[in-house]
């Protein structure tokens, strides 16, 4: 699993501690869902066109994502195709186009063991520091606005952030049914055509290809669970919100420099940029899960 997708992975759970209130009994990576099982196709255009379909099961605690696009960029085409399966245990990715797979711990369970961990006092600390980095967040450009769209008869909350992403949601849900991403250039909306809740969700919806060997990717679980780690020793703190506003988040460890292969990448000598590329498509990729608060 690339290690931007990983940072981007953590910085949206973080979000939901920013954007939703924390309880022992509630925790925002515990949101119950209102359906028991779902399935929802999407449409996708802009720069991005295609489809993706979600399916849900277990109250939300099973969720299959289908996505398969293509994406025009700089003269450039590249295709997506994935299924990306999340459990309580295991975030697993099925790259359809490269065959190839990867697996690492869902980071929600990491989040939640770590807040497990905390007395009673550190979990206050983490509700405030929460709450004031969510009046931060909405500071800084963003706007939250509950029932503020009806989608497929289903009331959706809108979440802004700083003009470059809206994103609906079912109310008080992570169940996002539309999104809309404009960044240097770039634009993406995301529309739910389709809302099922009473057929039955077929098996292979939750199996990827049998031929791809999925492999546990433990550099960027580390990577994560020292993230999510260092998250967690500020916000409970009495000054955690501080802490984090003045100590910008970073996928890699202190003291070390961005790898070379992370860095913007000159021009080949064909005249083409696919590292550049690459790099957009990270951080459009990125932004998707931002987008749905989220979320994948």
């Amino acid at each position: 699993m690339n290690k931007l997708r990983i940072f981007f992975i953590s910085v949206t759970l973080l979000l939901f501690v920013f954007t939703l209130p924390l309880c022992a009994k509630d925790l925002p990576w515990d949101m119950p869902l209102p359906f028991k099982k779902a399935t929802i196709h999407y449409a996708v255009t802009g720069n991005e066109t295609g489809s993706e379909t979600l399916f849900i099961k277990n109250n939300g605690q099973q969720r299959a994502t289908h996505h398969d696009t293509t994406m025009s960029m700089m003269g450039m085409t590249t295709k997506t195709n994935t299924i990306e399966i999340v459990t309580p245990d295991w975030v697993t990715t099925y790259d359809l186009e490269e065959r190839t797979g990867n697996k690492t711990t869902n980071p929600a369970k990491i989040f939640n063991t770590e807040y497990n961990k905390l007395s009673k006092e550190e979990k206050r600390n983490v509700d405030k520091n929460a709450e004031e980095l969510g009046a931060s967040l909405m500071s800084m450009g963003g706007t939250s606005r509950p029932n503020a769209k009806e989608i497929l008869g289903h009331a959706c909350d809108l979440t802004e952030i700083a003009g470059i992403t809206k994103v609906y949601t079912i109310h008080a849900t992570d169940i996002m049914l539309r999104s809309e991403t404009s960044v240097m250039g770039m634009s993406t909306t995301i529309t739910a055509t389709s809302f099922d809740t009473s057929s039955a969700i077929p098996d292979t919806a939750f199996k990827g290809p049998k031929e791809i060997v999925i492999t546990h990717d433990q550099e960027a679980e580390a990577m994560m669970t020292s993230m999510i780690h260092s998250i967690m020793d500020k916000l409970k703190q009495p000054d955690g919100a501080q802490q984090l506003k003045n100590a910008p988040l970073s996928p890699y460890p202190a003291g070390m420099g961005v790898p070379a292969q992370q860095q913007v990448p000159t021009t080949n000598q064909q005249g083409n940029q696919p590292g550049q590329e690459e790099m957009m498509q990270e951080m459009e990729q990125g932004l998707k899960m931002i987008k749905g608060l989220f979320g994948e």
